[in-house]
């Protein structure tokens, strides 16, 4: 899902629910989601800016978005109380100017 589109300032927060099913995983369907939403963002909203909050324990979302250019930024410690303890949750995020230089290396 695509939220909080701010056009101002030309970004948006991007949540996004994928691997429910075990027998689909290992064969690029939520890279080839997640690459097509961000193209959306960036080609047909003209956003500049995609963030994502992903919580620690979330390590398969986690490589997902690393591994299609998003970088931590941020943390919000202790966010979520799981498991009788309380969690972190990351910040995430992926620029226009950072997709455009992965997008001409994969050429």
């Amino acid at each position: 899902m695509i939220a909080h589109i701010n056009h101002y300032n030309r970004r948006c927060d991007l949540g996004i629910g994928l691997g429910w099913n075990r027998d689909n995983w290992g064969k690029g369907y939520a890279s080839e989601t997640l690459q097509a939403i961000v193209a959306y963002c960036f080609n047909e909203l003209d956003l500049n800016r995609i963030g994502a909050e992903i919580y620690e324990f979330n390590e398969h979302s986690i490589r997902l978005f690393e591994r299609n250019g998003f970088r931590r930024e941020g943390v919000f410690r202790q966010y979520i109380f799981k498991d009788g303890i309380f969690k972190d949750e990351y910040l995430y995020s992926l620029v226009r100017e950072d997709w455009e230089k992965r997008a001409g290396a994969d050429r």
